[in-house]
């Protein structure tokens, strides 16, 4: 699995690419070239890329742009293999980020008896919960966690008193954002009466 956003695609600080036009991160599409099958000539895996955008038209237009820009797939390949998360729920997040591409990973292993091999993505997000196989974090040196918060900073949010010193909260602000991969519960509001299912058709 590769997630999208800042790993094969270079959508910056925000994480945003509206025209599907955002430069590939050449090292990181050469590596999925390399070891995906794309219905070509047949190489060593499948590959299913995930993004956690929310799934307006504009946004799946655009993802769909990118990824026939950048790899030799077609429709029938991108409708089975690439997928967008950000309308998932009926989870509790209990103060922390949580990894929904885990939900949709336990889907296709479930519904299509798929065994995950690798995550790579550069949020924690990316690779936690269960069915992720080895996790690998790419670095993202781009990322502002004051426009996008993310797990390894605050969101920008410390509070300095006026003589610039940090207030007695510092320690509770500058705390990183805990990431947890998806409960039972939240899996199972995935699976039931195949949510999952009705989200990507």
């Amino acid at each position: 699995m590769f997630d999208i956003d800042n790993t094969l695609a270079y959508t910056g600080f925000n994480d945003t690419d509206l025209l599907g036009k955002a430069p590939p991160m050449k090292r990181a599409v050469d590596f999925a070239k390399r070891w995906c099958h794309f219905g070509g000539v047949r190489t060593e895996f499948e590959c299913f890329f995930i993004t956690a955008r929310y799934c307006t038209t504009l946004k799946a237009k655009a993802t769909q742009l990118w990824v026939k820009e950048n790899f030799p797939v077609d429709d029938y390949w991108m409708r089975k293999h690439v997928f967008i998360t950000g309308g998932i729920g009926g989870c509790k997040s209990q103060g922390c980020s949580v990894a929904y591409k885990s939900v949709l990973r336990n889907w296709l292993h479930a519904q299509r008896n798929i065994y995950w091999v690798m995550s790579v993505g550069d949020q924690l997000t990316d690779s936690a919960g269960s069915q992720s196989g080895v996790r690998v974090k790419v670095p993202n040196f781009w990322f502002d966690s004051s426009v996008v918060p993310n797990p390894q900073a605050n969101g920008g949010k410390i509070h300095l008193q006026a003589d610039r010193s940090f207030s007695a909260n510092a320690e509770k602000e500058c705390r990183l954002k805990c990431v947890i991969g998806p409960d039972n519960e939240c899996i199972n509001a995935g699976m039931d009466d195949d949510a999952i299912n009705k989200l990507l058709g």
